[in-house]
């Protein structure tokens, strides 16, 4: 037993041998006494053991079945796709309407749970991870892209690509089926789809009072819809005809606006006039703008509002859009009318025109089409020859 082995030693009546996996130092005894000849043995198993971890193929419970590693690894391998979504969301920063969507989403999508919380046959989400191919993942992909919009399926694809990526990282699968599950295209315009004139005008005939005056507001403002629940009376600049965005109400709480930045909205005479109405209804209570009329509290949630808001588009005959929507008629009017950009995107709370190009690059287009004419108009009111090349009709 004078031969120097590295990895492999006696411990005890039992010969022990020393390898890392996953970086960490794992130790391991073999129930067998640790003769010269065992100990030769003991080398070629850790050999063996090291070749595995390079290749990938290593599985701790099968070598070391009686492990409390083996343990851990068998409660990794039997990691679920609904267990896999969950721990991914842990890992994430998210607003809490963010989180809410995609937890709705989960539980429709992934765990496959109809309304009554009951799995319906052919879901992913209760199967282990390690048994779901990625042919598996490609048709499910296509099946939710035939109901759903992009955006709703490219969400979901973001969850289970991250919660494969986990899973793998951790040791739960040897490979990964979700690297190559790309999201679906989007051929329409990023989501936007305002409202026209006249399907505002049969919208706001479906609401009265407080809920009226928070549309109207909410169209003529470009507020998210969160800002708009969580607008207070303090944060009303009436001499300066603005608002002081600096919350949003979500989930029955205040929290940052999505940018984490406050901001101040100007007000138009439409926008200003639907404040003023407002003002008598719930300004002497000091606190929220808008009020749930069933209640008498603040929007717990936005889904209080959108159930009346589904309600009213039927009546009114309108094709149904969400209320953000609202928001984007503010936005493509605006810059349809010639409002300049920087202050459209100011208004909205972006921090730069990207985002107003990405949604609103057609509407922007109208802009360009027009830039020139203001000061077209300008020029001609200066004294002096108009189109003749000059002053005297000269060219530099």
């Amino acid at each position: 037993m004078g031969k120097k082995r590295y990895g492999v030693e006696p411990h005890g009546k039992r010969v022990r041998i020393t390898f890392t996996y996953e970086g960490q130092r794992c130790r391991e005894t073999l129930n067998i006494p640790p003769t010269d000849k065992n100990l030769d043995y003991g080398e070629r198993k850790r050999s063996a053991i090291l070749y595995e971890i390079e290749v990938g193929s290593f599985d701790y419970a099968a070598t070391f079945p009686d492990s409390p590693r083996a343990q851990q690894a068998r409660r990794k391998q039997d990691r679920t796709l609904g267990a896999g979504v969950e721990i991914w969301l842990k890992t994430r920063v998210l607003t809490a309407t963010s989180r809410s969507r995609y937890l709705r989403a989960i539980r429709k999508h992934v765990h496959g749970l109809n309304k009554d919380g009951v799995a319906q046959p052919g879901a992913l989400g209760p199967r282990p991870m390690r048994t779901i191919m990625a042919s598996e993942l490609e048709t499910w992909r296509a099946q939710l892209a035939n109901v759903l919009r992009p955006k709703t399926v490219n969400n979901l694809m973001t969850v289970v690509r991250g919660a494969f990526d986990l899973a793998h990282a951790d040791g739960a699968i040897p490979s990964n089926p979700a690297s190559r599950l790309v999201n679906v295209k989007n051929y329409g315009k990023g989501g936007v789809d305002p409202f026209q004139p006249a399907e505002l005008g049969a919208i706001l005939e479906q609401f009265r009072g407080a809920e009226y005056n928070m549309v109207d507001l909410w169209w003529t403002s470009g507020l998210r819809g969160g800002e708009i629940y969580g607008l207070q009376w303090q944060d009303v600049d009436w001499m300066g005809k603005r608002l002081h965005i600096e919350r949003a109400f979500v989930e029955n709480k205040a929290v940052l606006t999505k940018t984490k930045r406050d901001r101040w909205v100007d007000l138009n005479d439409r926008a200003l006039d639907a404040l003023k109405r407002q003002r008598a209804l719930t300004e002497l209570q000091g606190g929220f703008v808008f009020l749930n009329p069933d209640t008498g509290e603040a929007y717990s949630h936005a889904v209080v509002f959108y159930r009346k808001w589904q309600r009213a588009l039927r009546r009114a005959k309108v094709r149904h859009r969400p209320p953000k929507q609202l928001r984007h008629t503010y936005a493509s009017m605006s810059l349809s009318m010639g409002e300049p950009p920087i202050f459209i995107m100011r208004q909205l709370g972006h921090t730069s025109l990207t985002m107003l190009e990405k949604h609103y690059a057609e509407y922007m287009d109208k802009v360009n089409a027009s830039i020139g004419q203001g000061f077209n108009k300008l020029a001609r009111q200066v004294p002096g020859s108009w189109g003749t090349g000059g002053a005297n009709g000269a060219t530099a």
